[in-house]
Protein backbone atom coordinates (compact mmCIF):
# COMPACT_ATOMS: atom_id res chain seq x y z
CA UNK A 1 0.00 0.00 0.00
CA UNK A 2 2.79 2.41 0.81
CA UNK A 3 4.30 1.78 -2.60
CA UNK A 4 0.88 2.63 -4.04
CA UNK A 5 1.19 6.12 -2.52
CA UNK A 6 -1.28 5.53 0.31
CA UNK A 7 -0.74 7.70 3.36
CA UNK A 8 0.55 6.13 6.55
CA UNK A 9 -2.66 7.27 8.20
CA UNK A 10 -4.79 5.28 5.73
CA UNK A 11 -2.52 2.24 5.96
CA UNK A 12 -2.75 2.35 9.76
CA UNK A 13 -6.54 2.51 9.61
CA UNK A 14 -6.71 -0.48 7.25
CA UNK A 15 -4.37 -2.46 9.50
CA UNK A 16 -6.33 -1.52 12.62
CA UNK A 17 -3.50 0.33 14.33
CA UNK A 18 -4.64 2.42 17.29
CA UNK A 19 -1.74 4.86 16.99
CA UNK A 20 0.02 6.39 13.96
CA UNK A 21 3.27 5.55 15.76
CA UNK A 22 2.54 1.85 15.31
CA UNK A 23 2.24 2.30 11.55
CA UNK A 24 5.36 4.44 11.40
CA UNK A 25 7.41 1.79 13.23
CA UNK A 26 6.71 -0.74 10.48
CA UNK A 27 6.66 1.64 7.52
CA UNK A 28 10.42 1.48 6.95
CA UNK A 29 10.12 -2.14 5.84
CA UNK A 30 8.25 -1.24 2.67
CA UNK A 31 8.95 2.42 2.07
CA UNK A 32 12.52 2.22 0.80
CA UNK A 33 12.43 1.58 -2.95
CA UNK A 34 16.20 2.05 -3.20
CA UNK A 35 16.79 -0.76 -0.72
CA UNK A 36 14.31 -2.99 -2.53
CA UNK A 37 16.06 -2.31 -5.85
CA UNK A 38 19.42 -3.11 -4.27
CA UNK A 39 18.13 -6.39 -2.82
CA UNK A 40 16.61 -7.35 -6.20
CA UNK A 41 19.89 -6.55 -7.99
CA UNK A 42 21.79 -8.61 -5.42
CA UNK A 43 19.51 -11.62 -5.97
CA UNK A 44 19.81 -11.23 -9.75
CA UNK A 45 23.62 -11.14 -9.51
CA UNK A 46 23.67 -14.25 -7.31
CA UNK A 47 21.53 -16.11 -9.84
CA UNK A 48 23.74 -14.97 -12.72
CA UNK A 49 26.89 -16.06 -10.87
CA UNK A 50 25.35 -19.45 -10.19
CA UNK A 51 24.44 -19.84 -13.88
CA UNK A 52 28.02 -19.00 -14.90
CA UNK A 53 29.36 -21.47 -12.35
CA UNK A 54 27.12 -24.23 -13.69
CA UNK A 55 28.17 -23.51 -17.30
CA UNK A 56 31.82 -23.65 -16.31
CA UNK A 57 31.27 -26.97 -14.55
CA UNK A 58 29.56 -28.34 -17.67
CA UNK A 59 32.46 -27.20 -19.87
CA UNK A 60 35.00 -28.73 -17.52
CA UNK A 61 33.06 -31.98 -17.45
CA UNK A 62 32.95 -31.97 -21.25
CA UNK A 63 36.74 -31.53 -21.43
CA UNK A 64 36.87 -27.86 -22.47
CA UNK A 65 39.45 -26.97 -19.86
Amino acid sequence: MAMGNQSLYMIGKVLGHKSPNSTQIYSHFTSDPLRQAMEKAHEDMKQAAKAVELRMQDKLAAGWA
